[in-house]
């Protein structure tokens, strides 16, 4: 066994996982359960436009539904979350959730179908600040980080699992049978969550060096420093989910990498980050300077794109850009997370994360539209050019934030 695994690989992990609240793995097990049965987005233009004959612009209609839809619910989900205890957003997402997949199983009806998904949407997404806030509450200041980086692995891992078992589900028993699933998973999460998650969960005091992100603001909007930083996140956003909205169409049209190849490098992303984040997040978890750490993962987005943008249809380059852009999640995602919600009054941490939470939400929705208008108007080096120069500028941006706020 310390042949395979060394003893140093071996401590490395068990730090990385050590010391976390029991119910923090909870949620973690919550968010795996309902992410896991999270097979229906992925498949759903192909069940529409397959199995219903609706053409692709009217299917993009119905994602474009479930990302306004994203929007509005991680807002009220933020919001309900700072009136009302997390528990009870979690279920009452996750059952309304379940009721709500049930009928997209029998609607044939295009309008009732956007309609549904939209509202579909708004209440499976009430769902995560509400996870977020909860996680807080049953964190350290000292290791929320490495909670935060749990719930990410948590939800890569389901995200990973899902669409593969939702590929198997669709191919042999039909997309209807993905609305079940989804359903059942959902109600199983909820059922987790009612049975071993307490209403109450003890309060965190902030340690003195934590207190320096509090606002003196009550409302977020009036919090410009936040509101500045939520900006240049969803710019982020917006530059790194080009890894799945144009970066697959270049690896096949231009690199002429295969379907399953290009399906290998987006599950490499998913493994590196299941392999690596929570062990280099245990050894930065009580490092204060966010800003610092957040910049040095964007710089690592600017240099993955600037391997794109050299244009070798070498497949190495692909898996170091993947490597790359892996590096910038791990580096920056956990930390924005942490900033955001250290950030926030006690009174106001779900607003603040449903803020955040809305710039990747704004982000789903510009960065396939903006991404493919520009390879298509012009090519995929312009493109990438243009992604490594705004990496460039947002890295230096949160460095200056960082060095204006001491952050």
């Amino acid at each position: 066994m310390q042949q395979l695994f060394p003893m140093w690989l071996i401590n490395l992990y068990y730090d990385a996982f050590k010391g976390l609240n029991r119910y923090v793995w909870l949620l973690a097990l919550a968010n795996l359960i309902n992410r896991t049965g999270s097979m229906v987005l992925p498949f759903m233009t192909l069940y529409l436009t397959k199995d219903l004959g609706i053409d692709m612009g009217n299917a993009g209609y119905a994602m474009s539904a479930y990302g306004i839809g994203s929007i509005i619910g991680s807002y009220g989900g933020g919001k309900l979350a700072d009136r009302f205890h997390y528990k009870n957003i979690q279920v009452w997402s996750l059952l309304g959730s379940t009721v709500l997949l049930i009928p997209l199983i029998f609607l044939r009806s295009y309008p009732l179908i956007i309609l549904t998904v939209f509202v579909f949407s708004i209440v499976t997404e009430a769902f995560r600040p509400a996870n977020t806030v909860a996680i807080a509450a049953y964190s350290k200041p000292e290791n929320r980080t490495r909670s935060f980086s749990l719930m990410r692995l948590a939800f890569n891992l389901g995200f990973s699992l899902g669409p593969a078992i939702g590929g198997v589900v669709a191919g042999t028993l039909g997309y209807k049978w993905l609305f079940l699933l989804d359903a059942v998973t959902c109600l199983l999460a909820a059922l987790v969550l009612i049975f071993a998650l307490p209403t109450k969960a003890r309060e965190q005091k902030l340690d003195d060096e934590e207190k320096v992100y509090s606002p003196p603001s009550e409302s977020v909007y009036k919090d410009k420093q936040f509101i500045g930083f939520i900006v240049m996140v969803a710019l982020y956003a917006i530059c790194f989910f080009q890894m799945f909205a144009t970066v697959p169409v270049f690896f096949a049209k231009d690199m002429h990498l295969s379907e399953p190849i290009i399906g290998l490098l987006l599950a490499l992303n998913g493994a590196l980050v299941v392999i690596l984040e929570m062990p280099i997040v245990a050894k930065l978890g009580n490092y204060k300077r966010f800003m610092l750490l957040i910049s040095a993962g964007t710089i690592c987005m600017a240099i993955a794109y600037a391997i794109l943008l050299a244009g070798n249809p070498w497949i190495g380059f692909a898996i170091f850009y993947t490597f790359m852009i892996t590096l910038s999640e791990i580096f920056a995602m956990p930390f924005m997370m942490n900033f955001s919600i250290s950030r926030a009054p006690k009174a106001r941490q779900g607003e603040y994360v449903a803020v955040y939470s809305m710039a990747y939400g704004a982000a789903h929705i510009l960065a396939p539209t903006l991404g493919l208008a520009i390879a298509d108007h012009y090519n995929f080096g312009t493109l990438f050019g243009l992604l490594t120069v705004v990496s460039i500028i947002l890295a230096w941006a949160f460095y200056m934030m960082r060095a204006k706020h001491s952050l």
